[in-house]
């Protein structure tokens, strides 16, 4: 049996899951498609491979996925398609990504990219946010991302 667990799905938490907080703008997020490369746990590796994909070198579709290890550490690049619905008058729009509660505190968000697939946004990442709500214990990770139209018609 293997002692590596896979963490928790990634996906943006909804007004119920964030314990009655409200959004804070009138948009609407889908998720598409998720796709988890497992990367060679060599951390300089992985970073190069990361690197690649963010300057738009590579791909993620030109890596495949390798094995995960019986014991051990392993790194896993994640991308993951969203649609994003909000009407012209709210632009900027602020958009928090969030991770679910995780109790288990050896899974870490090292990097994060955002990328506008029909280059109609502009975007601007901030920094990696992290907190717990108690009464819970696990850790939540925001990725708070914002959205601006390139141009207004």
């Amino acid at each position: 049996e293997s002692e590596n667990t896979i963490p928790v799905y990634w996906h943006p938490l909804d007004c119920r899951e964030l314990l009655n907080e409200m959004w804070t703008n009138n948009c609407y997020v889908n998720m598409l498609e998720v796709k988890d490369i497992l990367l060679n746990p060599d951390e300089q590796e992985a970073e190069n491979i990361y690197n690649q994909i963010t300057t738009s070198v590579k791909s993620i579709d030109d890596f495949s996925s390798q094995i995960i290890p019986e014991k051990g550490k392993f790194i896993m690049l994640k991308r993951i398609l969203y649609e994003l619905w909000v009407s012209e008058q709210q632009m900027p729009v602020n958009v928090d990504f969030l991770l679910p509660f995780n109790a288990i505190n050896f899974f870490r968000t090292k990097y994060w990219f955002v990328k506008s697939l029909d280059n109609n946004l502009e975007i601007k990442m901030k920094r990696i946010h992290t907190e717990v709500k108690p009464p819970q214990e696990g850790m939540i990770i925001t990725l708070p991302v914002e959205f601006r139209m390139k141009s207004y018609n």
